[in-house]
């Protein structure tokens, strides 16, 4: 499980992410495989993310990742030609893991591994997403409009910025006639959501709202146990947060990575 978020504002492109990786075990609850787990890539000038499957063919994404990097030559490429070879990369790698009966192959129209990829195409930024398999590649977002992405367990982000969760009320709603109910308030909970003033904010502004969504929704999945109508919820968002930069004139930065440590105090990954 994962929570990503990209942010575009006038003068550069933030790609965040958490660093959990949750695995579901057979007649048992989920259990935390690492809080250590990158994903979020440095590719040339280009800032990369992932969400979805944390494996493929026995083999972790980041390593796969790394991988691509190391053979990606990068030259006077466009954000939109990275997608492209990512989506050619990973969906290979899919349909290798699926060959090998590493994976079920999943229901048709499901992808379960998305990758968004952020950059310059000269003077405007971009950013892409991918999705596995398929591959599909469509542009999510650009430096002249602004805008803002999030992928994962989006559900407290939903309650953050649109007021309501809208698929959560639709799933416990289950009766159909309570569903159609639902669809004629949408104009009303429309009203609801939060005005993001993307275009006009800054960097550091853009950051800000990454590290709010990601963080309030580890502390809010740390603190509850799921919503009343379905309790148990599995807190899959965790560990530090992962944060890169892309601007037309200094190319891809680091704001926050995880470090590579020895023993820590308290053993959390919170004192990093």
């Amino acid at each position: 499980m994962t929570l990503v978020i990209g942010v575009a504002t006038g003068d550069g492109l933030v790609l965040a992410a958490d660093s959990r990786t949750t695995q579901a075990l057979v007649d048992k609850p989920w259990r935390v495989l690492s809080d250590f787990t990158n994903k979020v890539f440095e590719v040339g000038r280009f800032a990369a993310a992932t969400a979805g499957w944390a494996f493929l063919s026995g083999r972790n994404v980041a390593a796969h990742m790394s991988e691509f990097v190391q053979s990606f030559e990068e030259l006077t490429k466009t954000p939109e030609d990275v997608a492209h070879e990512l989506a050619t990369y990973f969906e290979r790698l899919f349909n290798e893991d699926i060959a090998a009966g590493f994976d079920d192959a999943p229901p048709a129209g499901t992808s379960v591994l998305e990758l968004y990829v952020a950059g310059y195409s000269g003077a405007i930024g971009e950013t892409w997403q991918i999705s596995i398999p398929g591959p599909t590649i469509a542009k999510r977002y650009t430096t002249e409009l602004g805008g803002a992405l999030w992928q994962g367990q989006i559900d407290v982000v939903g309650r953050l910025i649109k007021g309501i969760d809208p698929t959560l009320v639709g799933r416990i709603a289950g009766d159909p006639s309570l569903i159609s109910a639902l669809s004629s308030l949408e104009p009303a909970i429309d009203g609801l959501e939060y005005m993001l003033n993307l275009r006009l904010m800054n960097i550091q502004d853009a950051i800000d709202l990454a590290v709010l969504l990601i963080r309030t929704t580890i502390e809010v999945q740390r603190l509850t146990n799921g919503v009343v109508a379905e309790p148990g919820a599995f807190p899959g968002v965790g560990g530090p947060v992962q944060i890169a930069l892309v601007t037309a004139n200094g190319g891809f930065e680091w704001v926050q990575r995880t470090a590579i440590l020895g023993e820590r105090p308290s053993g959390r990954a919170e004192d990093l």
